[in-house]
């Protein structure tokens, strides 16, 4: 005589092995999908069951122009987790003649679109260098921001030539980072 407590058991067994059935079924398909290829349709019955249970899936028999074509395609577990394992393929490098990529796009605070370097000779250094101590020896104490902005030059302009006037000693800096101040050491006459 059967209880009710096997009764439940058997239908839970009969519901585990259904779902396992189901969720075999779903991987098998998403396998063969992520790798282009066609995806069977399979109805579940019990054969589906007992078939995924001996680790085989029988697909129905696919029509191919009138005459039919049964394939029975073995798939086993170790391959399925060895293809959702594998690694995505690289991405294809682009051919040594292909053109350059463009510049980026200027942000949206307004800066310039990155320009390409342009380097500036010696002479063009020295004058630059020239227009500070100038500009210094008329405001002794100016700060890097007030010199820059009155001279219109920016920050890659600025670099090289204070630099260089200190090393020669023309200019004495006082003060750190933005706090710095500069004034002339000697008049812009001398050199």
């Amino acid at each position: 005589m059967t209880t009710s407590r096997d009764e439940i058991r058997s239908l839970v067994g009969k519901f585990t092995s259904d779902l396992e059935g189901l969720v075999r079924t779903a991987a098998i398909a998403a396998v063969q999908s992520a790798l282009g290829g066609a995806t069977p349709k399979v109805a579940f019955d019990k054969t589906l069951a007992t078939a995924l249970a001996s680790k085989r899936v029988a697909a129905k028999p696919a029509k191919v122009g009138t005459a039919t074509k049964t394939t029975k395609p073995v798939v086993r577990p170790s391959l399925v987790t060895k293809t959702l394992k594998a690694k995505p393929a690289k991405p294809a490098k682009a051919p040594r003649n292909a053109p350059a990529k463009p510049a980026k796009a200027a942000k949206a605070s307004g800066k310039a679109a990155a320009q390409k370097r342009i380097r500036r000779s010696d002479d063009q250094i020295d004058l630059m260098a020239n227009a500070i101590h100038e500009y210094v020896a008329a405001h002794p104490g100016s700060g890097a921001e007030q010199i820059k902005t009155s001279l219109k030059i920016s920050k890659a302009q600025w670099l090289l030539p204070i630099k260089r006037l200190q090393d020669q000693g023309r200019l004495i800096a006082r003060g750190e980072k933005r706090s710095t101040t500069y004034t002339s050491a000697r008049s812009p006459s001398k050199k």
